[in-house]
């Protein structure tokens, strides 16, 4: 055959930075690349396109950001950057080496014929795909936004500014997406978005989501606490949604709730919490933990860390409050000095490491049905219904079933156990 009638491998890798919703995004525009006949690339590895998926959410955040698209021009001939930081910050993102497309956080989709047209081509792709699912693949857990943007006035968030504002996924839309995961072998499905507790149809799509061939287990992303009402909490009671609510907290005292202009109270936060732990059996919560927003006392610290104690906490994601240029908390004040950020950001950090193994030590001697998501040298990963990480040994293949594992230890990471070698209970 004569090589020059041969059809142009293309190819691309990508890289995502930040929160779930991002990792979605990503996954979607990577299916739409190899609709087009990309051959994708593991990062790093020499490339014609490499697409990085920023986030802005931090000063970290950003040092990362630049950092990574450096790293991809050393193996990419043109460099794409979209997301918060490139919407934040587009000139310092398009000063980076290689880099010849720079997009905000709102244009993630139609990137193919961009991405064409900067290689030097004038192919158009016959129809533009942006979702999940397209495209077998071994996810066995599978993101799917149900929103973007975000109406909150958080004192310390710039992501309203850089996503806009709420914009709801139709229901019919988001199952037709779970279908198409279903289909490929994807067996759990969580739920995300800038604020998820936005959508007007939550527990309509976690019920409809319910009821997709193949799906056994449905999570949830960050919540607002005060969704948790008893409409919500009769769709969590269906036996497919998992035990586990990640509260996004952020303090547990009111004067900095109110400082941080979070939409609720230290005790508004208390009773729905508290209701969903009486309406879902082994419910297992996670934090978001904001220390040191300003003026924030070392006793408000304390308070909030009090308040965790109180409930069955399995994780806390915790950081130190970082100005963002352009919010309100931005122009207060702050009276707590870089080194005394991060002695406190420490002492939170073991008060929870302490507060979290304490949770996770009830669950030793008890048996788990874990979804087991990878396996390397007959050491098997997987999460248990409360969204706990467990780590076992099994001689047989048994990635992506359902298996029994009786917990014997907390880890660093999570739990260990013993598999439960039954094949009448696999699945």
């Amino acid at each position: 055959m004569n090589q020059m009638n041969e059809p142009k491998i293309r190819t691309a890798s990508f890289h995502t930075l930040g929160c779930r919703v991002n990792q979605y995004e990503t996954r979607a525009i990577t299916e739409e690349f190899m609709g087009a006949g990309f051959e994708i690339k593991e990062f790093g590895k020499q490339c014609d396109i490499c697409l990085i998926n920023t986030c802005a959410v931090t000063a970290e955040s950003e040092r990362k950001s630049a950092q990574t698209i450096r790293r991809a021009a050393k193996s990419a001939r043109v460099v794409m950057v979209v997301g918060c930081f490139s919407e934040y910050k587009p000139e310092l993102a398009a000063s980076q080496p290689n880099v010849r497309y720079v997009g905000g956080a709102k244009e993630k989709s139609a990137l193919v014929n961009k991405a064409l047209t900067l290689l030097g081509e004038t192919i158009e792709t016959e129809k533009e795909i942006y979702g999940i699912g397209n495209f077998p693949d071994s996810k066995i857990r599978g993101f799917v936004k149900i929103e973007d943007g975000c109406n909150g006035k958080c004192s310390y968030c710039i992501i309203p500014k850089l996503r806009g504002e709420v914009v709801l996924r139709e229901k019919d839309d988001i199952v037709d997406e779970v279908k198409r995961l279903a289909d490929n072998g994807c067996r759990e499905i969580a739920l995300t978005g800038i604020e998820i507790s936005a959508h007007d149809k939550l527990p309509e799509i976690i019920e409809s989501i319910s009821d997709v061939y193949g799906i056994e287990r449905i999570r949830l992303g960050s919540l607002d606490p005060r969704i948790i009402d008893d409409r919500f909490l009769t769709a969590a009671q269906n036996k497919k949604f998992m035990p586990h609510l990640h509260i996004s907290l952020q303090s547990a005292n009111n004067r900095i709730l109110a400082l941080m202009k979070r939409p609720y109270t230290k005790e508004t936060a208390a009773k729905h919490i508290e209701n969903a732990l009486e309406a879902i059996p082994n419910l297992l919560t996670s934090v978001d933990i904001i220390s040191s927003f300003p003026t924030e006392t070392m006793q408000e610290l304390e308070e909030t860390i009090d308040f965790l104690k109180r409930y069955p906490i399995s994780h806390v994601h915790a950081f130190p409050y970082s100005p963002r240029p352009g919010t309100v908390a931005a122009e207060m004040e702050e009276f707590i000095s870089a080194s005394e950020k991060k002695e406190r950001h420490s002492f939170l950090l073991n008060e929870c490491q302490k507060l979290c193994k304490k949770t996770l030590s009830t669950l030793i001697g008890t048996t788990q049905e874990v979804l087991v998501e990878s396996g390397k040298n007959s050491v098997y990963t997987g999460c248990t219904e409360n969204f706990v990480e467990v780590s076992f040994s099994s001689e047989k293949d048994i990635k992506n079933k359902l298996v029994k594992v009786l917990i014997e230890s907390v880890s660093n990471h999570g739990l260990s156990g013993k598999y439960i070698n039954n094949n009448n209970q696999e699945k």
